[in-house]
């Protein structure tokens, strides 16, 4: 063999050596950081589809809160003839309703905190 052959196939080793290295620091460290992106953004999409769920059962409470006024308005409207224990009934109904609303309002603000964390969270991930 000639001594140019035998430098083309070290020069070919040099660069085969260099590539492989490359592969295993560069390559494979970002294909592990995106793994470890795809996971992040499949526990952030749990966590909004967990809000979202709790936001659904806040709602179905907000309407039940509803429905438990217009009863309450209705009664208020026939008790004006009626004795004096179904006021005390509607006062109840209606201190029910107060603390209902209550729960509520803090449920609602806890969800939109959450929901706040989580928009933030995922507007920092790139497809």
């Amino acid at each position: 063999m000639s001594d140019g052959v035998v430098e083309a196939i070290q020069g070919l080793d040099t660069i085969a050596e260099h590539m492989l290295l490359f592969l295993q620091k560069e390559v494979s460290q970002d294909y592990k950081k995106f793994g470890n992106a795809s996971q992040n953004f499949t526990d952030k999409s749990e966590t909004i589809r967990t809000s979202m769920e709790r936001l659904q059962q806040i709602t179905q409470q907000y309407a039940k809160s509803l429905e438990r006024i217009k009863h309450a308005m209705q009664s208020v409207s026939a008790i004006s003839e009626e004795n004096s224990a179904e006021i005390t009934n509607v006062s109840q109904l209606l201190s029910s309703i107060d603390t209902d609303m209550k729960n509520i309002e803090k449920s609602t603000e806890e969800t939109v905190l959450a929901v706040s964390v989580m928009n933030k969270d995922l507007s920092s991930y790139r497809i």
